[in-house]
């Protein structure tokens, strides 16, 4: 029976994450975050905002936080190691103190193979460096120093792996996202060249505007006034763009017939453009109006080849663009230059049947649907956990998923959202 029905993904994590350690750094007023998702960074974040001594409150549309009273503590690893997005702590924390102490950060194990998987911290220690501040070693973590930070003029292009069409790789989101706030709490005036372009840090910026901080921002470079006197504001997020994605991926792959209600329908669009491009090509019909997106696909897709970049398509949507191209006329190609170890999922999807191949950093995809029935496939990371779901929904018979735990830091109603369109999913 296919899949039928209304789904509304929840806020975007991506612009949350950021958003909360900015809103840590107002010592004066609250901020109002509405439309924030309920996934395990909200809830790690926040519990932090709590554990220093600020308070958190619940409105009919999202959260307050009221940071105003806080106070110096470590923060240990049983709370960072939880999610990716507690490094973004250091700098609230060396803004209104001087120093951190922070345990090690966690999150979906997508680094390089030759990290054990493990994503990269230092790229956020020399950020700060540049600022000012001063690091030494902890086994555990990060100690960090600032008796003030210095505004400076930084290029995110120093911290890419790969510089055709500007900067792009692995720290280039997360060395933007740091360089910013940091530019907040230093004094002067702060020049960042070739930053990160993807509306998570749009929204950043938009945030940081409404609360008094004077940005100058293009394309190219983003020069930022510190110290501003912060006030209060209130932030709607946009729908998750990648939660967007894996819907619009169901829709096609399993020939469903699902609307998905888009909060801020025109920014959504316009994050996702180089996904919607993508799919036009392929010949998937993206429908947007009445703030909602409906998908009409070609009964076989044409064939891609597709590098994935900071400039292009999210990395995240790279796995459920896989699963799509299941159904190409011919093979394509994935190449990812942003996660290069992102690859676990379609070794699972290997044991459904899935004609993949996999070259170093690149994908092969052979057309032709996972069939494998009565399986058992592990999924290492969020998006990996994700497509297996939509995979497995493809099979006659039953496919069992362990690692299921890592889609409650991405997606706040998952599971649900496709037992309410029609899918048989239990827990065991």
């Amino acid at each position: 029976m296919p899949l039928v029905g209304t789904v509304k993904p929840a806020g975007f994590k991506h612009a949350l994450v950021p958003i909360i350690a900015a809103a840590m750094m107002n010592d004066k007023e609250i901020i109002e975050i509405s439309n924030a998702p309920n996934v395990e960074d909200t809830r790690v974040l926040l519990s932090v905002v709590e554990l220093l001594g600020g308070s958190v409150s619940k409105t009919e549309c999202g959260i307050q936080i009221d940071a105003r009273n806080l106070r110096w503590s470590p923060i240990p690893d049983e709370v960072t190691g939880k999610i990716h997005g507690s490094l973004y702590l250091v700098v609230p924390m060396l803004a209104r103190f001087g120093r951190v102490e922070l345990g090690n950060s966690g999150g979906c194990q997508i680094g390089a193979p030759n990290e054990g998987g493990r994503r990269p911290v230092r790229h956020v220690v020399e950020v700060l460096e540049r600022f000012g501040a001063r690091f030494s070693e902890k086994q555990h973590g990060l100690v960090g120093y600032a008796d003030n930070l210095k505004a400076c003029e930084i290029d995110i292009l120093d911290f890419a792996s790969d510089t055709a069409g500007g900067a792009s790789g692995p720290l280039v989101s997360g060395a933007t996202k740091t360089a910013i706030l940091a530019a907040v709490a230093s004094n002067g005036r702060t020049i960042i060249r070739n930053p990160y372009p993807k509306i998570d840090v749009v929204e950043l910026l938009d945030l940081l505007e409404k609360v008094g901080v004077q940005i100058d921002r293009d394309a190219e470079r983003l020069v930022i006034e510190g110290k501003a006197n912060l006030r209060g504001a209130t932030h709607e997020l946009p729908s998750d763009l990648i939660e967007v994605v894996t819907y619009i991926a169901a829709a096609v792959y399993l020939k469903a017939d699902i609307a998905i209600e888009i909060t801020r329908l025109e920014r959504v669009t316009f994050g996702l453009q180089a996904e919607l491009n993508l799919l036009a090509s392929m010949g998937v019909e993206i429908r947007s109006r009445n703030g909602q997106i409906q998908v009409g696909a070609s009964s076989v897709l044409a064939p891609q080849n597709i590098t994935i970049s900071s400039h292009s398509i999210f990395s995240d949507s790279h796995p459920f663009f896989s699963l799509m191209l299941c159904l190409a006329s011919a093979p394509s190609t994935i190449r990812d230059r942003v996660w290069v170890g992102r690859y676990d999922y379609a070794k699972q999807c290997l044991r459904l049947g899935a004609d993949f191949t996999i070259y170093d950093d690149q994908l092969s995809i052979r057309p032709g649907r996972p069939w494998r029935r009565n399986q058992l496939v592990h999924g290492s990371d969020l998006r990996s956990t994700a497509v297996l779901c939509l995979a497995a929904l493809g099979i006659l018979g039953t496919t069992t998923i362990s690692g299921v735990k890592h889609l409650s830091r991405g997606y706040a109603d998952f599971v649900a959202n496709l037992q309410s369109l029609g899918a048989n999913i239990t827990y065991v």
